[in-house]
């Protein structure tokens, strides 16, 4: 939709930093590919939590522990604290967002 924003952990632009190094490292990407990617990425409708590390060592830490998704915790916070549906396709953060009864994004 037009004008929709997707609200994420500042973690997200790391996640994607690494996505990109290791995809070059291994051969799958060029830095031009990537560099197309990145453009596009800017142009999304993306605003970032500025909160994700003072809620890491308060609230994320103990998500973390129950849920057993790792860093991926932040993006269950997030979704726990503004009410918004969160996007995955990792099954185990699946699992655990259907288990803090977070609602899962599906598009239309």
């Amino acid at each position: 939709h037009a004008g929709t924003q997707a609200r994420l952990s500042s973690l997200w632009a790391l996640e994607v930093c690494n996505v990109i190094a290791r995809g070059e490292a291994k051969g799958l990407l060029t830095e031009a590919r990537s560099q197309a990617f990145i453009v596009l990425l800017q142009r999304l409708n993306i605003a970032t939590d500025t909160a994700t590390a003072a809620h890491a060592i308060r609230d994320t830490v103990h998500l973390a522990r129950r849920t057993n998704v790792g860093l991926r915790a932040a993006y269950l916070d997030l979704a726990l604290q503004t009410g918004l549906p969160l996007a995955t396709l990792g099954a185990d953060l699946k699992k655990a967002v259907q288990a803090a009864g977070v609602q899962s994004f599906a598009p239309n």
